[in-house]
């Protein structure tokens, strides 16, 4: 249950960085399998960056446009809300609305990062499917969203860390 709340404030950078270094590895080698650097954690941990994907430094028209406007801080803050990115993509669209920051998410070569703004399909059953049939595309970036993607986090995070229900 802690982990549906689970947030920013809640571990040190490092920590938060680490869980979603082990979500994202987790959905890569259900996927492509072990190997090319997948099973190596230090690739996820050092070359890439947290991005909080309703900005932490919003423009009033992000504000504005954000369904719960008062809430905002606390909805950036939560785990839901983040997700691992290369610098350079990262870099590019730091601060952007989400419709600005989709097209650097599907440039990414992680697939958790990846199908926040894009359908991942390789065919019917493929491994590739499977790993992604649980995770989410979002059209827009609203409360409900991030709550949903911290529900998502939370199933994959019991998958990983064998939690039971």
């Amino acid at each position: 249950k802690a982990f549906h709340k689970l947030n920013k404030s809640s571990f040190q950078p490092y920590q938060i960085k680490y869980i979603l270094a082990k979500l994202t590895q987790y959905i890569d080698e259900t996927a492509w399998g072990s190997g090319g650097g997948i099973d190596d954690l230090s690739n996820y941990l050092l070359k890439l960056d947290v991005e909080q994907i309703l900005p932490e430094y919003p423009t009033q028209k992000v504000i504005l446009s954000f369904d719960k406007p008062r809430e905002i801080e606390s909805y950036s803050k939560l785990l839901g809300n983040l997700t691992l990115l290369e610098s350079s993509i990262k870099s590019a669209i730091t601060n952007m609305s989400f419709t600005g920051k989709k097209l650097g998410y599907t440039k990414s070569r992680f697939l958790l990062t990846r199908t926040i703004a894009e359908k991942i399909s390789v065919g019917n059953n493929t491994t590739i499917d499977l790993a992604v049939k649980d995770l989410k595309t979002f059209i827009k970036w609203d409360s409900h969203a991030i709550e949903t993607r911290q529900e998502i986090l939370t199933q994959l995070a019991k998958k990983v860390w064998d939690i039971p229900e």
